[in-house]
């Protein structure tokens, strides 16, 4: 029930959950489309790294419609659900989704509802009509409400994203981009292209994409992962560590700060 007492906070606590194959309807026909390509098929993550930009060129046989996903296996997501209790803004549950994919972004060239039908929409998972089929939700009645702001706030993330015309068609040749975002989490992606005649999808064509941490950042992330423990002492002591070199530098400004300037006489007691 919609209401001042209900609000979903749609901070993320938990991902976890076996992943599981996203999008099998659309196994790989390639049929009209005879190429697909993609600029960086191995991102790697530093600490400077802040999103990048993906081009992706392909061709297809003439007099089709295309359309090119970018997508993750689906995974178990768990959001906290806020409600006001009085003056407070206080946890009042949680709210698990399945098979929700990380990252999830379509493009092509004209509208979905103008080039496929509702029902292959749905089979192929395309648009946010497909996704919302895709995606489920444990125990609640107001499910609807819930996916919709999961996928609100995961559009203002960057993360999901519906471009009507994002595709170019010249002749054969196709070509979109997608930007990758930072918060783009490691792991194995999916862009696939769907030739599209007569509200079908004809043919599908994929390329995986590794996206994984590199450097200090892997160092962290597979600490996290195979050793909690020592990556909560390791984060305790760095925490420590920032925080004596920053005490310390200040202290040396500040004794800096008092230091009389050169040549300067300073008397003395008894003098």
């Amino acid at each position: 029930m919609r209401g001042r007492w209900l609000a979903v906070g749609l901070g993320v606590l938990v991902c976890c959950g076996p992943r599981q194959a996203w999008g099998q309807d659309a196994r790989d026909d390639a049929g009209p489309l005879s190429s697909l390509t993609v600029s960086d098929r191995d991102i790697e993550v530093t600490p400077r790294y802040s999103g990048e930009l993906v081009r992706v060129r392909g061709t297809a046989a003439r007099g089709c419609d295309v359309v090119v996903r970018l997508s993750a296996p689906g995974e178990a997501v768990t959001f906290s659900r806020m409600g006001k209790v009085g003056p407070f803004w206080l946890s009042l549950g949680r709210v698990q989704f399945g098979n929700v994919p990380s990252m999830y972004k379509v493009k092509s060239t004209r509208p979905l509802l103008s080039i496929l039908s509702p029902q292959e929409q749905l089979r192929y998972h395309l648009g946010f009509r497909g996704l919302r089929a895709s995606l489920t939700v444990q125990d609640e009645p107001e499910s609807e409400l819930y996916l919709n702001q999961l996928i609100t706030v995961r559009e203002a993330a960057g993360l999901y994203a519906v471009d009507d015309t994002g595709v170019t068609l010249d002749g054969e040749r196709f070509a979109t981009s997608f930007f990758w975002p930072a918060g783009a989490p490691p792991g194995r992606y999916q862009i696939q292209a769907m030739a599209v005649r007569n509200q079908r999808v004809i043919g599908v064509r994929s390329v995986p994409v590794e996206v994984h941490e590199v450097g200090i950042e892997a160092f962290i992330s597979a600490l996290a992962r195979a050793h909690g423990i020592l990556y909560g002492v390791f984060a305790v002591a760095l925490a420590g560590a920032v925080g004596w070199l920053m005490n310390l530098l200040f202290e040396t400004v500040r004794r800096k700060g008092r230091r009389p300037p050169p040549g300067r006489f300073i008397p003395t007691k008894g003098v």
